[in-house]
């Protein structure tokens, strides 16, 4: 019972820190559809990605996208990501 409070606190923390990291990331990217004066259209195409995927990163549905989705995403636009790692 112990060992499977302690992984589900494990799994918890992880779920937290790649939701974080998730909406992060969707922040980046939301900030420069919107500055780049870009039709949803046009940044898809830009992407290679469908217009829909675009509306779902505007309107925050980080449930739809992956990290290395998202970062390959930001990378497409020129944008690097550094993930640092240090102790809890």
């Amino acid at each position: 019972m112990k060992n499977k409070k302690r992984q589900q606190k494990q799994t918890d923390v992880q779920s937290k820190a790649g939701l974080e990291l998730r909406l992060r990331l969707m922040n980046e990217m939301s900030k420069y559809i919107k500055s780049s004066g870009l039709s949803q259209v046009e940044i898809a195409k830009h992407l290679g990605v469908a217009q829909p995927r675009v509306s779902n990163l505007v309107r925050g549905q980080y449930q739809n996208f992956s990290l290395e989705f998202l970062i390959s995403l930001l990378e497409r636009i020129g944008i690097q990501v550094d993930i640092s790692i240090k102790a809890a």
